[in-house]
């Protein structure tokens, strides 16, 4: 009868152990995802940041482009 109360209170320990662990993992895992992602990656950029893409604005010519032309200049040019 000891050894099957042993036992149990091996298994008890072992998953004791194993959901404190798995808990701490978590825990370290959630508090470096914090710390490594910015807070709001959809917030406007601050400083001299300038919108790349503003339709019926007229670029570096000059002149005003659509937004398929824009996306068309992109494809062909990478720019």
């Amino acid at each position: 009868m000891t050894d099957f109360v042993r036992r149990v209170l091996l298994l008890v320990r072992f998953c004791a152990l194993f959901l404190l662990l798995t808990y701490l993992f978590y825990r370290g895992i959630d508090w470096v995802t914090a710390h490594v992602l910015p807070l709001n990656p959809y917030e406007e950029p601050k400083g001299r940041a300038v919108k790349v893409l503003t339709p019926g604005a007229p670029d570096a010519a000059g002149e005003g482009r659509n937004v398929w032309e824009h996306v068309r200049t992109f494809l062909r040019y990478g720019e």
